[in-house]
């Protein structure tokens, strides 16, 4: 018989994620080291990390425990598990996300002058082994605002490639053969950026979500979503049919608050893309609901709905992409996949910290 603590959490969960979000909503109990995954939160000022584990853990390294100074503009989860921090035009690569570690500093060719301050955007390669570290907003003599792009070696801190792009341009994640995913303020204007240079246009279109092998995009109405698969050889463009052509799809793995860093995962090495849609019907789906968009074995793609009524602020993969992270400001909780979907509440952090990278 489940404890009254089971029964109590299991209440407060329908209420938050909807009737429709099947499975049941246990406190862990079974055995949860078949998932790996982080999620960093952050006291930005004076800075704080706490960091929560799929497998149950809890660390808190306040400021007294870890070496790093200055106030925390951006944080990202690399995909072998470092944690990277970005503090003023620097980032700091956290081994294994253990900030007792004296972490690895590295730094774009050049400092440019920005206006405000000079916070870097950092997005690690798909071994880890190199970070993207970019500078928006960098003035030109013209007036206008261009982009430099640096790859930076973690062991040794070598600038391996420096790039500048005619524009402002935000990046967005890594895809396949390193290649940096980028797009401006509005999202209208979307490229890739290669090591050696190269830049590829994406077309128009919002950037949903760059994965290993795959970049997807919605067009600016939120109507249609278009999945890019790279093969390593060619390239595969799939349209997604969309629940309702009365409904919008909407973007998830956006950050709890405005700061300098790429979105949280939420497209899978298999082009399992996690999305928000909403249909603006009043009908028994009304409201916002989970998607969990995968493909089939003939390149096609099939929806399938994980919660209506889904009212979570944000979602993202697990490092693995067998679980899935729930993030309201202060709760984070996981879905567990399988034959039956569970829900664990797996922290609730205090008013100071904020969620900043999910992984």
């Amino acid at each position: 018989m489940p404890s009254a603590v089971t029964l109590l959490v299991a209440v407060g969960l329908m209420a938050v994620f909807g009737a429709g979000c099947s499975g049941s909503y246990p406190r862990p109990s079974a055995d949860t080291s078949t998932t790996s995954g982080l999620v960093v939160a952050v006291r930005p000022s004076n800075p704080s990390f706490v960091v929560i584990n799929a497998d149950g853990t809890v660390r808190t390294y306040g400021p007294e425990t870890h070496p790093l100074r200055g106030g925390v503009s951006g944080v990202a989860i690399s995909p072998v598990g470092d944690v990277l921090v970005g503090i003023n035009e620097h980032v700091y690569v956290v081994k294994d996300a253990d900030f007792t570690r004296e972490p690895i500093e590295l730094s774009p060719s050049k400092v440019w002058p920005t206006p405000g301050t000079n916070e870097v955007y950092a997005s690690a390669t798909l071994d880890g082994s190199s970070v993207w570290i970019v500078q928006t907003l960098v003035p030109s003599s013209d007036g206008t605002y261009i982009t430099v792009a640096d790859l930076v070696r973690v062991d040794d801190g070598a600038v391996l490639t420096s790039t500048t792009i005619d524009r402002s341009l935000f990046p967005m994640g890594t895809t396949h053969a390193d290649r940096l995913v980028l797009s401006d303020a509005e999202q209208i204007d979307s490229v890739a950026l290669a090591v050696d240079g190269t830049i590829e246009s994406l077309g128009s279109g919002i950037i949903a979500a760059v994965g290993a092998r795959h970049v997807a995009i919605l067009t600016n109405d939120h109507r249609d979503l278009v999945i890019h698969e790279y093969d390593g050889t060619s390239q595969f463009t799939s349209r997604i049919t969309p629940p309702s052509r009365d409904g919008r799809w909407g973007l998830l793995g956006i950050t709890m608050i405005p700061h300098v860093s790429i979105p949280w995962q939420t497209l899978g090495p298999d082009g399992q893309l996690l999305i928000a849609f909403r249909d603006v019907r009043p009908s028994p789906q009304y409201g916002r609901s989970l998607y969990l968009i995968s493909k089939t074995r003939d390149r096609s793609y099939s929806s399938t709905v994980l919660a209506t009524e889904f009212n979570v602020s944000e979602a993202a993969w697990t490092e693995d992409y067998k679980s899935i992270w729930l993030i309201q400001p202060n709760q984070i909780h996981l879905m567990r996949l399988g034959d039956t979907r569970i829900i664990e509440s797996m922290h609730t952090l205090d008013d100071t910290h904020f969620v900043m990278a999910v992984g």
